[in-house]
């Protein structure tokens, strides 16, 4: 096997700065229990991102949408590690009892874990009482240790470690024994994070620092364990080496005042900063919008509730006698000045629609009826008006009819459609009322102007043209 030659000249490096103050190691590692907890979770399918994970472990905080066993995992493997530690410091060899005690932990308050086969009950710090297997990388079903045979196989486990503790570099012997306990799979579920937790027990124990299996090395992780099941354990010793020489290499940089940022950290760091974007703006919901793009958003919906009303409208009254057309238009006509000023004083304006009457008659006046959504940043304006075809006088003068307008909220929740088609249709009903009341102004006129020509035409003096 490996001589583990450059491994050993990495902890030398370190050993020369022993003792370490402690102080100028914390946020190394800080960094390694949170990159342990999450990866070795992440590794088992908990669905918490890095950051997730950090923001919950240091300030308590949980995102939208993640179930609550994820954070449950998150706190019971970091607890653990505080156990794993206190392990450490007292050069505690291991037993069959702290490997419970690691598994207890890790299932504090989960009695239930979901499974390929369905919900399982767990019990944390005891031995499986069911068969359990797992589907290798090939395809093929792997059966681990029938549950009657589970204390005798730890009991030999235990007794091999304290038999090779002795022999075996620090590195084979983790690895041997995370494999072997992988393989004798003694527990209902967590399995794979008891071993992680026994490996680093007796790296750290040997003055090593942990072998941190990132989830993006999942896949060679599960090859290299495979291969040891298959009797080839220099894969997966040779990945465990890779991963302890990382850590090594970091802590000794910091130690030695260098920067221990590499490339792997500063992508961790830029995809954490647009994780913790993500839980923001989830956490925002419709904040996250800058108050223009929600006016903006909600005018749009209140202009087709508008436009719809209008459309039905001149459904129900256009004839072939007096066609009604709907129309829209980018700015509103001159004729209706004072809604144009009303508009323009409160911000963007959406297109401006309405119904229009053009008359060919000289008893029909010709009718204009325009609204118009404005959206400003804190408040939203239905306004709208008519103008009416004069009689008599400059040819296509008009009058300006009364307008009016309706405000309310950016948030479109806020406002009732009901509301909104009523406000249409009392714009329609003023401009109909001084419609009516032209068309009788305009037959009145007719009629004055028709009886003048007729006594200009009775006098016995007109002049003959």
């Amino acid at each position: 096997m490996n001589d583990y030659a450059e491994l050993d000249e990495l902890k030398a490096k370190l050993d020369a700065h022993r003792p370490i103050d402690p102080k100028s190691t914390a946020a190394v590692q800080e960094k390694f229990q949170l990159e342990w907890t999450y990866h070795s979770n992440a590794l088992e399918g908990n669905p918490l991102s890095l950051s997730e994970t950090s923001f919950f472990i240091r300030e308590g905080l949980t995102s939208k949408g993640k179930p609550l066993f994820a954070y449950l995992e998150a706190k019971n493997h970091a607890a653990a590690l505080g156990f794993l530690e206190q392990i450490v410091k007292d050069q505690t060899p291991l037993t069959e009892h702290i490997m419970k005690q690691y598994h207890a932990m890790l299932f504090e308050k989960i009695d239930y874990v979901e499974t390929p086969e369905g919900k399982v009950r767990v019990e944390g710090g005891r031995y499986k009482t069911e068969n359990n297997h797992v589907i290798r990388l090939d395809g093929q079903i792997h059966q681990f240790t029938e549950p009657l045979q589970v204390i005798g196989e730890m009991e030999r486990l235990i007794d091999r470690y304290n038999v090779e503790r002795a022999n075996r570099h620090p590195i084979e012997l983790a690895g041997i024994m995370h494999h072997r306990l992988a393989s004798i799979h003694p527990f209902t579920d967590g399995n794979g994070r008891v071993s992680r937790l026994v490996m680093n027990t007796i790296l750290l124990q040997a003055g090593y620092t942990p072998a941190i299996i990132p989830v993006e090395e999942k896949r060679r992780y599960l090859e290299a364990l495979q291969s040891a099941d298959d009797g080839q354990i220099t894969p997966f010793l040779e990945v465990i080496e890779q991963q302890v020489a990382k850590t090594l290499r970091l802590m000794v940089e910091v130690i030695e005042g260098r920067d221990a940022f590499d490339f792997d950290d500063l992508s961790k760091m830029f995809r954490g900063i647009v994780e913790k974007t993500k839980a923001i703006e989830q956490s925002l919901g419709s904040a996250n919008k800058p108050p223009e793009v929600r006016s903006h958003e909600a005018g749009t919906k209140i202009r087709e509730l508008v436009k719809g009303t209008i459309v039905e409208h001149i459904r129900r009254i256009s004839t072939p006698d007096c066609p009604v057309t709907y129309v829209e238009v980018g700015a509103i006509p001159p004729a209706l000045a004072q809604v144009r000023q009303e508009i323009q004083g409160r911000g963007l304006l959406q297109t401006a629609l309405g119904l229009q009457i053009t008359s060919t008659k000289r008893t029909i006046p010709s009718l204009q009826v325009f609204l118009a959504v404005s959206s400003a940043r804190n408040q939203i304006a239905i306004v709208g008006g008519s103008s009416l075809e004069k009689f008599g006088g400059t040819a296509n003068q008009w009058q300006q009819l009364a307008g009016d307008k309706l405000i309310g909220s950016i948030f479109f929740e806020d406002w009732d459609t009901e509301v909104i088609r009523n406000f249409v249709l009392k714009i329609c009903k003023t401009a109909y009322k001084a419609w009516g009341d032209e068309v009788e102004r305009r037959n009145e006129l007719i009629s004055q102007e028709e009886a003048e020509l007729n006594r200009l035409r009775s006098r016995p003096d007109q002049d003959q043209i």
